[in-house]
């Protein structure tokens, strides 16, 4: 510790630094510059990672092990709702705002435009 108290209100950012072979993980406080406000250093062993070296990639393992196959697919299927939902509403609102110009103009050179797919038996050239 740099004995300087345990926060800092300044404009800043943390940085994680791994020291492997120490079997250390070094914490900083930056401020603007980059200038170190705050250090501390924890041993991996004191947070629960122990010293088995490369073989210790083990101790990265999920908490309560892998998740289930339906937990899974429920994670991708939100994250693909929560980025494709806001697209579809930006070309519905595109698509609403092309056909209400399109009649705007329609209308003033004196053309109604029927945007419905269905024929009626009047529109029919005789």
């Amino acid at each position: 510790s740099t004995g300087a108290g345990q926060y800092t209100l300044d404009l800043n950012f943390g940085e994680l630094e791994f020291d492997w072979p120490a079997r250390l993980v070094n914490v900083s406080i930056r401020g603007v510059g980059g200038v170190v406000k705050l250090h501390q250093s924890f041993p991996l062993a004191e947070l629960g990672i122990y010293s088995e070296g490369i073989a210790g990639i083990e101790d990265f393992q999920p908490i309560r092990g892998a998740p289930e196959g339906w937990r899974v697919g429920l994670g991708v299927a939100t994250l693909t709702a929560c980025f494709t939902f806001p697209m579809l509403l930006v070309v519905a609102f595109c698509l609403l705002c092309a056909r209400a110009v399109v009649r705007r103009a329609a209308r003033e050179f004196g053309e109604e435009v029927d945007f419905d797919d269905d024929e009626d038996e009047d529109d029919e050239p005789e």
